[in-house]
């Protein structure tokens, strides 16, 4: 089983074990439970969240498509169905991860003009960390200018 699918299948299974219910009495509800128990008490990442919030979603797409006939088995068997719980509107203010975002030209500005005034300082203090600090403002501005 590739790697990705054997990730996604474990979010799903680790999800449907905190709900204790199965996939056909899920709803949008026990995602936010789980998001807010990710995120309050086990102090996860919001990329890490993200990443498990994309894996149930593309379950909830593969099971909720009609094509795939999951919708029809499961009303036939169980009388209910299925439905997408990953709703986009929960997502945004649940996931976003407001601490990260790009530095504005402003920003990176005042960065390289510090690394700068620390090499400067660094190099008139005669210090041992001069060659490092010789070394990482010019990278910085490498990194800033390629990637």
């Amino acid at each position: 089983m590739p790697a990705t699918i054997s990730l996604r299948e474990d979010v799903v299974r680790r999800f449907a074990q905190f709900t204790g219910a199965y996939p056909w009495q899920w709803s949008p509800e026990h995602v936010h439970l789980w998001i807010t128990h990710l995120t309050v008490e086990l102090r996860r990442a919001h990329t890490t969240i993200r990443g498990y919030h994309a894996a149930l979603r593309c379950f909830c797409d593969c099971v909720t498509a009609l094509h795939q006939g999951w919708t029809r088995e499961c009303q036939d068997r169980l009388g209910s169905v299925p439905v997408q719980i990953c709703l986009d509107e929960r997502a945004a203010d649940a996931l976003a991860g407001p601490g990260r975002r790009p530095m504005t030209r402003e920003e990176v500005q005042r960065f390289l003009d510090y690394t700068d005034d620390q090499m400067g300082q660094t190099l008139r203090q005669g210090n041992k960390g001069a060659p490092a600090r010789c070394r990482d403002a010019p990278l910085f501005k490498v990194v800033y200018a390629w990637g």
